[in-house]
């Protein structure tokens, strides 16, 4: 299925010389992406929605909630979501936002309008993904035959390999801070990888890990975010409310 998702891709969204194309590695720079280049129409491949989970949508911008606060912020109209066949998750665990956004969940062979396409944002999610699997990473993301540029994804091999876009973070650029844990022995990291790289975990803010909740207890969180949504959603509305605006 990866070796043929380009081919299937392209049967469905049209590519030009002008689309963009963005490799990171968190998925947080999706928001900011959307925003600069007006998308109103939003395409995610992913094993997670990225609405929001547990409350977040009262928090900042992160990689598990860009997409819900581009609804609602109203910088996009509508989310497609197409889920990885690995996905845990299910659009009823979403349902007070489906109430309120016009959030569509399909499967691939449900696409068949032709998608003008501004720009394309790839993502690594290296809390996700081991760093062994950045070289197929890599031929995935040459297999898309656009140019594309790299910014703050830590590739393990990034040095030996030839892009054909640009890399925006070397070595060179690693904060002093953070320089320490370059010379960690493997055990001591928290991806336990034996590399000279430091750990991404260490790196990035974003990817540092949390405490696992349990699944009964994210939905009942879940659920509580959708209802003062949807009272939010409702006061915005209220005529009483706007008489005394």
């Amino acid at each position: 299925e990866v070796d043929s998702f380009w081919d299937r891709i392209k049967q469905i969204f049209i590519f030009n010389k002008n689309t963009k194309v963005y490799v990171s590695d968190s998925h947080v720079l999706s928001y900011d992406i959307a925003k600069k280049f007006q998308c109103t129409d939003i395409y995610l491949f992913d094993a997670h929605s990225d609405l929001g989970y547990g409350g977040s949508l009262s928090l900042d911008v992160n990689c598990a909630n860009w997409l819900g606060f581009l609804l609602k912020e109203q910088v996009v109209k509508s989310a497609n979501i197409i889920y990885s066949p690995f996905t845990k998750e299910k659009p009823e665990f979403f349902k007070h936002y489906n109430r309120v956004f016009d959030i569509k969940y399909l499967e691939i062979q449900d696409l068949h309008n032709k998608v003008n396409t501004a720009v394309i944002h790839i993502c690594r999610s290296g809390a996700w993904t081991p760093p062994w699997y950045d070289q197929n990473f890599v031929k995935f993301l040459n297999a898309l035959g656009l140019e594309y540029q790299v910014i703050n994804c830590p590739l393990e091999f990034i040095e030996q390999t030839i892009f054909k876009g640009v890399c925006f973070m070397n070595k060179d650029s690693i904060p002093e801070s953070k320089k320490v844990f370059a010379d960690l022995p493997p055990q001591e990291k928290p991806d336990m990888v034996d590399s000279e790289n430091i750990s991404l975990f260490d790196l990035h803010e974003d990817m540092q890990t949390v405490d696992a909740i349990p699944i009964v207890e994210l939905n009942k969180r879940v659920k509580t975010e959708g209802d003062e949504l949807l009272e939010e959603v409702w006061r915005k509305e209220s005529p009483d409310e706007k008489k005394h605006s």
